[in-house]
């Protein structure tokens, strides 16, 4: 991306929503806004704000693009709600955005309503967004289609209800994105996507974020001292550590497999 069309991301977002992006959240805006890469993983330390990005880029989608529905889905109701919170933040926020929305409560309840749970956000171009939960088998998932497909900690999702549920959900338009978030704490279709040369990868270490200030060199040294290798690998280095996560690493098993 040339510095000029770089500009104008920032800036825009700085318009509606008042932030400084930083550079790696800059990435996710050019592949997910400017690109339009179709699949998109992004993998990132603890404390990166991949979800207070993913909830501006998602307002930004939804005021760019009339008529398109936008799904958060989070292997819980409660994680997808983190998500729509920072959303109705922004909405709160920006006199712009709020007057694109179509709300029944005001600013003033808004802000005063924060522990409340809302689950759908419309906009006066009839784009929507909304949450749904990955929880069980995923029934809550059913009866659902959209374009722009957002799922947080994709890793805590069992792999039969993202292969039978969530994947489906893009299949009414071809050109539907799918931006996978979350840590690499397990070996399931999510590292499988991350190794999948289909998928974009955005990676975000410990040290992105001590460069823009997020975290400090003391923090991740204490970090360093409590958290197994195992751990600060995944939490901070934003690394899948196969060989601690399972008796047979997965290389392994599939050249078994092949043999």
């Amino acid at each position: 991306m040339n510095q000029k069309k770089k500009n104008e991301w920032y800036y825009f977002f700085k318009f509606l929503f008042g932030v400084d992006l930083y550079p790696y959240q800059m990435d996710m805006v050019r592949a997910i806004l400017q690109e339009k890469k179709k699949r998109v993983i992004i993998l990132a330390a603890t404390r990166a704000g991949k979800s207070y990005a993913i909830s501006m880029i998602a307002i930004v989608y939804a005021l760019l693009n009339p008529d398109k529905r936008i799904f958060i889905i989070a292997p819980t109701y409660k994680q997808a709600s983190i998500i729509m919170e920072y959303i109705y933040s922004f909405i709160t926020k920006s006199d712009y955005v709020l007057s694109q929305t179509i709300l029944t409560i005001s600013k003033r309840d808004l802000k005063l309503a924060k522990r409340m749970t809302f689950d759908t956000v419309t906009f006066k171009n009839n784009s929507t967004i909304r949450i749904l939960s990955a929880e069980g088998k995923g029934e809550r998932l059913f009866g659902f289609g959209g374009h722009f497909i957002i799922v947080d900690e994709s890793a805590l999702i069992d792999d039969d209800v993202f292969n039978t549920k969530i994947l489906r959900m893009l299949g009414e338009d071809p050109d539907a994105q799918l931006i996978e978030i979350g840590n690499p704490v397990t070996i399931n279709h999510f590292y499988e996507h991350y190794e999948s040369p289909e998928f974009y990868k955005i990676k975000i270490t410990y040290k992105d974020c001590i460069e823009v200030g997020r975290l400090t060199p003391e923090f991740i040294e204490e970090q360093r001292k409590y958290l197994s290798i195992t751990q600060f690998k995944q939490l901070y280095e934003a690394e899948f550590v196969q060989e601690e996560l399972q008796y047979f690493p997965m290389d392994l098993v599939y050249s078994a497999i092949e043999e």
